[in-house]
C-alpha cells in the first residue's frame, strides 16, 4: 500500500472527465443478468473499436458499482499510458480527467502486474484487470476508481471482472473474421459477376447485365453505361430499363457527366470529397435528378478510357473500399464487353471498323495528315537518295607494341618469391622474381673450402719444392675458381630483372611459389607502352576502299565513351583467315600518343573514313554486293 498527500481539493476539480453518482444500493441480479447479456453480446458486436470500449467501459461501471472506469494501453516500446475510453462523462460531477491520468501514470504498471489487482490512495481504491487483446506488444489495462463504501460490492463481482477479460480478444477475432469474410465475399460477388458475362454472347444483353447486377449488388438506385463512339459517349445500358431516350435531357446530361469522367480519366465522386478533379458536369446532373450521391469510373482497355460507368444512390455515399470493388468489377468487366462490343455485329460492319483504325493514321480531316504524310515521305526519299553522310569502315581493332621482352628462367630451380602481378610498372633495376638460392649458396661454400684446401696444398707442394704436386693443386684450384665463377653467375641470374622499362602484361606468379621450373620457360612479359599503335581488322570486302593516308576513330571496350584519332599508314598485302572469313590487318597509329593507362591488347571498335556517300549507298551497297556475287553470269 502506498500513501500520498494528494488532497481532496486536488482531486474535486472540474474538468471533462468526472465521476458518475450511483446510489448505494447494490445492483439487483436482474440488472447483473442484464449486464452479462450485454457483455457477452459485445463479443460479437459489428461496430467501430471506439464504439465498442465506450459500450465495454460502461456494462463494466455499472456492474462494480465504480464510480469511473479507464481502458488505458501502453506499448511496449514506450512508457507511456494512453487513455482509449473512460466513463462517466457526467458534466455535474467534479473528478477530473487530470487527476485520473495522474493516477494512472503512477500507479498503472504496479496494478499491471497482476490479472486483477487492488490498490488504495488515500480515500481513492483503484481496481484494475489486465484485459486480453491480439495487441502483441503492447498491454491494455482496464482501472476502475472505487469509493471506500463500495468497496464491498465490487469485491464479490470482481469475477464478473475476470470473466469479462477476454472479451476484447474475443471482439477483435470476431472483427477480423467479418472482414475478412467480407473481403471473399466481394472478391466472390466480382468472379460471379464475370461468369454472368462471359454466358452472353451479345453486347447489348451482357450491358444491361452488368448494369443491373452492379445496382443490386451495391444497393444504387441506378447504373449508366456509357461507350466511345466517334469521340463522343453514347449510353448503352440502364439498369432496369429496357428503353431510353438517348434525346431526352436528363440521358443528355447524364452523357455530359460520363464525357467529364472520361476527359479526366479518373473516378469523380459526388458530394465531392476534394478537389483534384473537375466535378461540375456531375453536380450539374445530380441537381437536376435530386441524387444527393454520385460517382463515376472510367472502363479502360489498353491503358486507354473506352467507357464510363455512373452509378446513383440516395441511401448513403460511396465509401473508399466500395469504390475500390466498383473499379475492381469495372477492370475485369472491360475486356469481355469490348469483345462483344467488337464482335456484336455484321462482317461488313466489323470490316469497315478494322480498315478504319488502319488507314486513321493516313487520312484524316481533309486530308490533311495524308497531304503532310506523302510530303515527309518525298523528303525523306530526296534526302536518303541524294543526301551524302560519311561513309566509315568498322573493324575490330586490337592495341600492338613492337617492345616485348620475354624472360625466361636462367637455369632449372625453384621460384622463392615474385615481387609483381601483370599490370604493375617495372623498371629495369627492379627483381621481379627470385629463384630458391639456398643450394647454391652450399655449393658455394663448399666449393670455398675446397678452395682453400687446394691453396694449401699448392702452398705444401711449393714448401717442399715438388713442383708435379704444385702443378696439380694449381689446376685444381683453377677448376675450383671456375666453377666459383659459374656459381656467382648463376646467383646473379637467380633474381630476374626486365631489360626494359614497361608494364608486365603477362606472368601472374604468386601462386606459383616453391614450384619447380624448367630452363627456358617463360616467366614473365614485359612491353612498352610508348610505343603502341592500332591494329585493325578489316574485311577483305571493305580493303578496296582503303588508301594510305586515310583517318578514323578508335572506341575502346574498356571506356567506350572516348573516342581517339588514328591514322593509318601500312596495309598488310595478305589476307589472314579468320572464322568469320578473311581480313586484312591494318596498322594505324594514334595522332594523340599513348594514354597512361592503356594496355597491350586492349580491344574496341575502329571507324575508318572513307569518304562522302549518299545515304542510300551507304544503306544498300551490302545488299547491291551480294546479289551481284550471287546472280551474276
Amino acid at each position: 500500500m502506498k500513501n500520498t498527500d494528494t488532497s481532496a481539493s486536488q482531486i474535486n476539480q472540474p474538468d471533462h472527465f468526472y465521476y458518475i453518482n450511483f446510489e448505494n444500493e447494490p445492483l439487483g441480479d436482474e440488472v447483473l443478468n442484464g449486464s452479462l447479456e450485454r457483455l457477452q453480446a459485445l463479443r460479437q458486436f459489428d461496430g467501430e473499436p471506439a464504439k465498442f470500449w465506450t459500450a465495454f467501459i460502461e456494462v463494466l461501471v455499472e456492474v462494480l458499482y465504480a464510480d469511473a472506469g479507464v481502458i488505458s494501453l501502453k506499448n511496449n516500446n514506450s512508457n507511456n499510458w494512453n487513455i482509449i475510453a473512460a466513463q462517466p462523462r457526467n458534466p455535474n460531477l467534479n473528478v477530473t480527467a487530470g487527476a485520473l491520468q495522474n493516477y494512472l501514470t503512477e500507479f498503472a504498471d504496479t496494478l499491471s502486474s497482476k490479472k486483477i489487482g487492488i490498490i488504495r490512495e488515500a480515500k481513492l481504491i483503484m481496481l484494475s484487470a489486465v484485459l486480453e487483446t491480439s495487441i502483441d506488444n503492447g498491454i491494455c489495462l482496464a482501472t476502475f476508481f472505487i469509493n471506500e463504501e463500495n468497496l464491498s460490492t465490487a469485491t464479490r463481482r470482481t469475477p464478473f471482472l475476470k470473466m469479462a477479460t477476454d472479451v476484447p480478444a474475443s471482439y477483435q477475432q470476431f472483427r477480423a473474421s467479418a472482414e475478412s469474410k467480407s473481403r471473399v465475399e466481394h472478391f466472390s460477388s466480382v468472379l460471379d459477376l464475370m461468369v454472368i458475362l462471359n454466358a452472353e454472347k451479345r453486347f447489348l444483353a451482357a450491358a444491361m447485365n452488368f448494369c443491373n447486377e452492379i445496382a443490386s449488388r451495391h444497393k444504387c438506385d441506378r447504373v449508366s453505361l456509357g461507350w466511345m463512339a466517334n469521340g463522343y459517349i453514347a449510353t448503352q445500358a440502364i439498369s432496369h430499363i429496357d428503353a431510353f431516350d438517348r434525346k431526352s435531357d436528363a440521358v443528355q446530361k447524364l452523357e455530359a457527366a460520363m464525357e467529364e469522367a472520361i476527359d479526366q480519366n479518373s473516378e469523380i465522386i459526388v458530394p465531392v470529397k476534394d478537389r483534384t478533379s473537375i466535378s461540375r458536369l456531375h453536380e450539374v446532373y445530380a441537381d437536376s435528378q435530386d441524387i444527393p450521391n454520385l460517382c463515376s469510373l472510367p472502363l479502360r482497355c489498353e491503358g486507354q478510357p473506352v467507357a464510363v460507368l455512373t452509378c446513383e444512390r440516395a441511401s448513403s455515399t460511396f465509401l473508399e473500399l466500395e469504390l475500390g470493388l466498383l473499379q475492381l468489377a469495372c477492370d475485369q468487366a472491360t475486356r469481355v464487353l469490348a469483345d462483344l462490343k467488337l464482335k456484336d455485329r455484321w462482317f461488313g460492319a466489323r470490316l469497315v471498323t478494322y480498315t478504319r483504325s488502319k488507314i486513321a493514321k493516313v487520312f484524316g480531316f481533309d486530308h490533311v495528315w495524308t497531304k503532310l504524310l506523302a510530303i515527309l515521305i518525298t523528303i525523306a526519299l530526296g534526302v536518303i537518295c541524294f543526301g551524302k553522310i560519311t561513309y566509315r569502315v568498322q573493324s575490330p581493332v586490337i592495341v600492338r607494341t613492337d617492345s616485348v621482352a620475354y624472360l625466361s628462367a636462367p637455369f632449372d630451380g625453384h621460384i622463392e618469391k615474385v615481387n609483381v602481378r601483370p599490370g604493375d610498372s617495372v623498371v629495369t633495376a627492379n627483381d621481379l622474381l627470385v629463384f630458391d638460392r639456398s643450394n647454391l649458396l652450399l655449393e658455394k661454400a663448399s666449393r670455398q673450402a675446397e678452395q682453400i684446401r687446394y691453396e694449401r696444398e699448392y702452398e705444401k707442394a711449393m714448401a717442399r719444392r715438388n713442383l708435379a704436386d704444385m702443378r696439380i693443386a694449381e689446376s685444381q684450384l683453377a677448376q675450383i675458381v671456375a666453377q666459383l665463377s659459374q656459381i656467382d653467375y648463376r646467383l646473379d641470374r637467380s633474381l630476374i630483372r626486365s631489360p626494359i622499362d614497361g608494364v608486365l602484361i603477362e606472368g601472374d606468379l604468386l601462386e606459383r611459389l616453391g614450384e619447380p621450373v624448367k630452363q627456358g620457360d617463360v616467366l614473365f612479359k614485359v612491353a612498352k607502352v610508348e610505343d603502341l599503335y592500332a591494329e585493325l581488322e578489316v574485311d577483305e570486302s571493305d580493303i578496296h576502299d582503303l588508301k594510305i593516308p586515310m583517318d578514323g576513330e578508335v572506341a575502346f571496350a574498356s571506356r567506350p565513351q572516348d573516342t581517339y584519332k588514328i591514322d593509318i599508314f601500312r596495309v598488310e598485302p595478305a589476307a589472314v583467315a579468320k572464322k568469320e572469313g578473311n581480313v586484312f590487318v591494318v596498322h594505324a597509329r594514334f595522332q594523340t600518343g599513348s594514354k597512361q593507362w592503356w594496355r597491350p591488347g586492349m580491344t574496341g571498335i575502329s571507324k575508318i573514313n572513307i569518304g562522302k556517300r549518299t545515304i542510300l549507298w551507304v544503306f544498300m551497297h551490302r545488299t547491291v554486293d551480294f546479289l551481284r556475287l550471287r546472280l551474276w553470269w
